[in-house]
């Protein structure tokens, strides 16, 4: 693909670090308890339900802030931002959901059949990774697919959280989406004609694996990732973890573009956005004068290599950008990849408290 630009959102909330646990009672909107809701924070195996009375307590040891997810068949999902912000137990409350009957329009000039779009879908939300092959959405027929053909824009949503059976990495994902688009450069569903691509949601994993036995597996998925990325930069330490920076085609040292500072127990990176590039203009008016020199400000464009063999790079929006210890950073929109991190979709996603292990 050429010049594909890729963000992955994964609605994550300001990294800070607070408790291990947040309690709290979940209503309806009469304010009666809904017991059996299921509770979980965003991008990671921790999960819980509501007890008879509402009331739920989630145990996450030690975790950042995300988001707390609360969904209840019938009810809107709920997404509290910073939920171990406040001691005092949070109370909840879910709205009805009053499921509108739309009219469906059939169109025999349709561009594009569903079957073809799901197919588009599954490559750019999936992704095209042995692993992302071995997942299955076992809910397909709940996502709704329409083609712009002004815009050429392929969009998606899903009235139901999508279920994912990642066999190769062995989960069972709960993705609740929020936002999927594709951009084409023409009127087509070729990846190759990808201009850019974005889709946004909360998830969680369950682990199905038994005595390790996806470790090799989850461990190859995490090394050369965004989330290793980040870690490494956080770190300092690119050479042990196998990446090589260049800019200008030229092996760069990392210190000089990225600032690492220690701030609320995460790590602020403040990184170079542009740089000064030297041209040479001559008078089209006096050819025999000398050129003149001028300074203009580039972007900075970060290429990588992992390993001597995945080849990715990103570009930076403002510079400054926060990342935990488990490689999760934010704003999520302040880096765009492209190449091999562009690739990796959602099938090819690991947990948030996902730890590796050398």
């Amino acid at each position: 693909m050429k010049g594909i630009i890729s963000i992955v959102l994964l609605l994550l909330g300001p990294i800070t670090m607070y408790a291990q646990q947040v309690a709290g009672l979940v209503y309806d909107n009469k304010n009666l308890p809904l017991p059996g809701a299921f509770v979980y924070l965003d991008g990671t195996t921790f999960s819980t339900d509501t007890d008879a009375n509402g009331h739920f307590v989630l145990n996450t040891g030690d975790r950042n802030a995300g988001i707390l997810v609360v969904s209840f068949i019938g009810y809107k999902t709920a997404r509290i931002q910073n939920p171990f912000g406040d001691k005092s137990p949070l109370k909840i409350y879910l709205e009805e959901d009053i499921l509108d009957i739309k009219e469906l329009v059939i169109n025999a000039k349709a561009t594009f059949t569903r079957k073809q779009m799901l197919a588009a879908f599954r490559e750019l939300f999936l992704g095209k990774s042995s692993v992302a092959l071995s997942c299955d959405i076992e809910n397909e027929d709940d996502i709704l697919l329409y083609y712009d053909n002004n815009t050429y824009t392929l969009t998606a949503e899903a009235k139901k959280p999508l279920r994912i059976k990642n066999k190769k990495l062995e989960y069972d994902v709960q993705f609740d989406l929020a936002t999927f688009g594709v951009k084409y450069r023409k009127k087509t569903l070729d990846n190759d004609d990808v201009e850019r691509s974005v889709f946004a949601g909360t998830t969680f994993f369950k682990d199905l694996s038994e005595n390790g036995s996806a470790d090799k597996k989850r461990k190859k998925s995490y090394l050369g990732s965004a989330t290793h990325l980040m870690k490494t930069i956080a770190s300092q330490d690119w050479y042990n973890q196998g990446f090589e920076l260049y800019v200008d085609g030229f092996r760069a040292n990392p210190k000089e573009y990225f600032q690492v500072k220690d701030t609320l127990n995460v790590k602020k990176i403040t990184g170079k956005v542009y740089k000064p590039s030297t041209i040479f203009v001559r008078d089209t008016l006096n050819l025999a004068a000398e050129p003149k020199k001028q300074t203009l400000m580039s972007t900075v464009r970060y290429n990588l290599l992992y390993r001597g063999s995945k080849r990715s790079v990103f570009i930076l929006r403002d510079g400054v950008f926060y990342v935990d210890r488990f490689g999760l950073y934010s704003p999520i929109s302040e880096v765009m990849f492209g190449g091999y991190i562009s690739e990796l979709k959602a099938g090819d996603m690991l947990p948030a408290n996902y730890e590796y292990k050398e």
